[in-house]
């Protein structure tokens, strides 16, 4: 009899303890769903346009992003160097923007892409080995990327 009795309050109690696991499982998932909306509703607007200067080289992007399609325009103006000017169009992934940036240089039309890393309310362009694929210059392995902190395009006038 003394074993049905504990056996009885040993599955009670284990009962209550699932239930408390599941108010705190149910707050966990609550918390964390509160921590996406946040972080969510407080990602920077990458909408607007962008300047890199390096030295007396400047890039200057324009962006818009819809539904995490990609469109724009990028200028790059390199001193006493010929300079590109084209249009970028691609997808954002995750914390990533991938975009083929078709341009025109020396009075060629050129493709290649180019990725950059979304950091804070700035844009780290990626560099890496290229190879061909039909006319588009790609990289070769985006994950190998490196991204260059000291050279960010930050948030500015268009012009």
């Amino acid at each position: 009899m003394n074993r049905i009795i504990l056996i009885a309050f040993l599955f009670i109690a284990g009962c209550n303890s699932n239930q408390d696991n599941s108010k705190v499982a149910e707050k966990v998932v609550d918390d964390s769903t509160k921590e996406s909306t946040k972080s969510t509703n407080t990602s920077p607007d990458l909408n607007g346009c962008f300047v890199s200067v390096i030295k007396r080289d400047t890039a200057n992007l324009k962006l818009n992003i819809n539904n995490g399609e990609v469109s724009g325009s990028l200028v790059y103006d390199r001193f006493e160097k010929d300079g590109n000017i084209g249009t970028i169009k691609g997808k954002m992934q995750d914390s990533i923007i991938i975009a083929d940036y078709t341009f025109q240089s020396e009075g060629m039309t050129s493709v290649r892409e180019v990725v950059f890393k979304i950091q804070d309310e700035k844009l780290i362009e990626g560099y890496g080995d290229i190879v061909m694929k039909g006319d588009t210059a790609r990289f070769k392995n985006i994950t190998q990327l490196k991204f260059l902190d000291e050279q960010p395009f930050v948030k500015g006038e268009c012009r």
